[in-house]
């Protein structure tokens, strides 16, 4: 079978027998009525429907799959996002957390060094005055 033509530079092509038997008994199946889809049937679990129908139903069922899909597949991103954050506020909380008594620690030593030096000069004027006193009466009596 070919297309005919016989004008040089027009295109030429030819069906195979196999193709062509194949295409012929499709042909005689399918009703030359251009509604002829939508009034095929198909049996299924709940009685027999429209071919059209069932195609959307099948199409339905996949996209909700997809949908599932791609939301559990968003959930579980967003549960991981969610332990992320978690795990760096825990961390965030323990750094403030120790930061804290750092603080503390430091002021404590802070105090503790303030103790030091004010009584280190306490016994340094209690010795100098003690000195000074020593001498006074040592000169007093003296005089007398």
């Amino acid at each position: 079978m070919t297309n005919g033509g016989c004008a040089i530079g027009e295109l030429r092509f030819t069906i195979p027998k196999a193709v062509r038997s194949k295409v012929y008994r499709a042909d005689d199946r399918i009703a030359p009525n251009p509604n002829a889809a939508t009034t095929r049937f198909v049996k299924g679990f709940s009685g027999v429907r429209p071919v059209k129908e069932e195609m959307r139903r099948k199409m339905e069922k996949k996209r909700r799959r997809r949908m599932e899909m791609e939301s559990s597949a968003v959930r579980e991103m967003v549960s991981a996002l969610r332990m992320l954050g978690d795990g760096c506020l825990r961390m965030e909380q323990r750094k403030m957390e120790m930061a804290r008594e750092i603080e503390e620690e430091r002021m404590e030593m802070e105090l503790k060094r303030t103790e030091l030096i004010l009584d280190s000069q306490r016994r340094i004027l209690d010795a100098f005055l003690k000195g000074l006193s020593g001498k006074k009466r040592a000169k007093v009596s003296a005089e007398d």
